[in-house]
């Protein structure tokens, strides 16, 4: 709940002139993602919650807890499954890469 998110590549002169832009888009839409990379704002936990930047906001003090409970479910589930819908994921994105 504390983490802080942004863009900072263009006040450094830096860009990711393609996937990372390009999936940013994607994701939470092209007039966010060029908000994000333009503007290079700070943008709190919560609001990447919202915008789909972040899959969950915990206390700090609920940090390790939460990524061990995930890691336990994902342990729980096929390797062999998790490996080809991974490979499937990243198949669909190579294109913009």
């Amino acid at each position: 709940e504390n983490a802080v998110f942004g863009q900072v590549g263009p006040k450094v002169g830096s860009v990711d002139p393609g996937f990372g832009t390009a999936y940013m888009a994607r994701v939470i839409g092209e007039k966010r993602a060029r908000e994000i990379w333009y503007l290079c704002r700070k943008y709190s936990a919560a609001q990447a919650l919202e915008w789909g930047l972040a899959n969950a906001v915990v206390p700090s003090d609920r940090l390790d807890e939460e990524v061990r409970q995930w890691c336990d479910e994902i342990l729980e589930k096929s390797p062999t499954a998790l490996s080809i819908a991974k490979r499937s994921f990243n198949a669909d994105s190579e294109n913009i890469a």
